[in-house]
């Protein structure tokens, strides 16, 4: 990975940027697993992306030149924010992308006041990314069986206030 043409801030963190129109195809491409993790994944995933384009959600990208190396698409609900999705290419793990992401959804959290910050994850996915999320103050709420049909639960990883 070369960390040098990453979109830094001069204390080097990785600075999330919003999706624009020329990243929706870049996008789709990164996040091709969403529509065999989830019934109905691709309209879902090109509903997400225009709604953040009409500023109803947010999908926040960094990349490294033209390449997509982590995703998070968060929308508020009433009284908490919902990370629908959070991905970090494998290349680019262990180099504060994914960091940089969920600490950006937490800040639009804190900016909405809102109380609560969850995410869901297909259940043979959650043990690292459980792992990963407690330091952040996330614990494991809910088992949701057969949320997507027969043996494909779904867990709930939750964090209160904001």
């Amino acid at each position: 990975m070369k960390s040098r043409t990453l979109h830094q801030r001069s204390s080097g963190v990785l600075v999330p940027q919003a999706l624009g129109a020329s990243d929706i195809s870049r996008v789709k491409e990164f996040l091709r697993i969403v529509p065999a993790l989830y019934p109905g994944g691709d309209e879902w995933l090109d509903r997400r992306l225009s709604e953040t384009l009409a500023g109803e959600a947010e999908c926040l990208l960094i990349k490294d030149g033209c390449s997509v190396l982590g995703v998070c698409i968060v929308t508020p609900k009433p009284r908490a924010l919902k990370i629908s999705t959070l991905l970090v290419c494998s290349e680019a793990r262990g180099h504060g992308v994914g960091a940089s992401l969920l600490s950006r959804a937490l800040e639009i959290a804190s900016d909405k006041q809102l109380q609560e910050t969850y995410i869901t994850v297909a259940h043979h996915l959650a043990e690292p990314l459980t792992d990963w999320l407690v330091p952040w103050g996330f614990t494991r709420t809910a088992l949701e069986m057969n949320r997507y049909g027969v043996g494909r639960h779904e867990c709930v990883l939750t964090r209160l206030g904001s």
